[in-house]
């Protein structure tokens, strides 16, 4: 239980530090999308002077210096990560038309599946957005790479 809190509170604080980076609340998108937040760090090389940001997720690290890298190497991944689910996805469907498996518990990964699935490519759809949007005027835009 305590471990459980832990983690909780670290993950809040993952978010808490990205959305300061980012200026950008996507909390609500976070927590459907089955992506868990583990650390961020920001690392500064000491001859150039030159700082990038390391976010550790369950689906891997994301290098960035601005929001605009941010949404273009978090949705690579998670759609990497939705590829993976749909192969995972197909290979049950085939399984379970081969033998007769527990229809609980194929039930049960499938709908798991299919959260992760959606959950990611909704976060990457708003990604999408945010770096689309348009910028308000007198606003400082930090999104600085290139569309996905």
């Amino acid at each position: 239980m305590l471990k459980t809190m832990q983690r909780s509170k670290l993950k809040n604080s993952v978010y808490e530090e990205l959305r300061k980076i980012l200026n950008l609340n996507f909390k609500r998108q976070l927590n459907t999308s089955g992506l868990e937040l583990q650390e961020i760090f920001l690392t500064k090389n000491l001859v150039s002077n030159h700082s990038e940001y390391l976010l550790l997720t369950n689906d891997g690290a994301v290098w960035f210096e601005d929001s605009g890298q941010f949404f273009k190497h978090l949705s690579k991944l998670m759609l990497e990560k939705v590829k993976q689910f749909e192969i995972e996805l197909t290979n049950l469907h085939e399984e379970q038309a081969k033998l007769y498996v527990e229809k609980n518990f194929i039930e049960n990964e499938i709908t798991h599946l299919m959260f992760n699935i959606n959950g990611r490519r909704s976060l990457v759809d708003y990604f999408i957005d945010q770096l689309n949007r348009p910028i308000a005027s007198g606003s400082v835009d930090h999104r600085q790479s290139e569309p996905l």
